[in-house]
């Protein structure tokens, strides 16, 4: 038990602005994501003014997410592990599965073809992991 969690509590160095491995060694990225939290904040506001029950629900979904994705990115550039980096990494996917999701909803209510939209995408889930692993590089030592 305890090499697994030595193992997810290992400390990352993995970006060009940390100068070492200790706290706040990531300023500005940590300062950048606490733009989440605000953007957060100001969706929950737009969220308790929306008059009609479908947009409140969405702006209150991308809220909760916005936050999550400010709070666990913050986390993570603030003390880099592999703990961390899942904080960072899940809620940025949701965000991004959410948004989609959205368009997607959108598109349908507004009655809008959707084989095309549908197609890009689906074409990018492809097309990701090919470019991906083509650009993989060697980890640096």
């Amino acid at each position: 038990m305890m090499d697994r969690l030595t193992f997810l509590l290992e400390p990352l160095d993995l970006y060009c602005e940390r100068t070492d491995t200790t706290l706040f060694s990531e300023p500005l990225n940590f300062l950048t994501n606490m733009a989440f939290v605000v953007v957060a904040i100001r969706l929950f506001g737009l969220a308790n003014h929306a008059t009609e029950p479908g947009p409140t629900k969405r702006l209150q979904w991308l809220a909760i997410i916005a936050l999550a994705v400010g709070l666990g990115s913050g986390w993570y550039h603030l003390l880099p592990n592999r703990l961390t980096q899942t904080a960072d990494v899940v809620p940025i996917a949701l965000f991004v599965a959410l948004c989609v999701l959205f368009y997607f909803r959108t598109l349908k209510q507004t009655k809008t073809k959707l084989a095309k939209p549908l197609a890009w995408c689906l074409g990018w889930l492809v097309l990701a992991p090919l470019l991906a692993k083509l650009s993989a590089r060697p980890a640096l030592t």
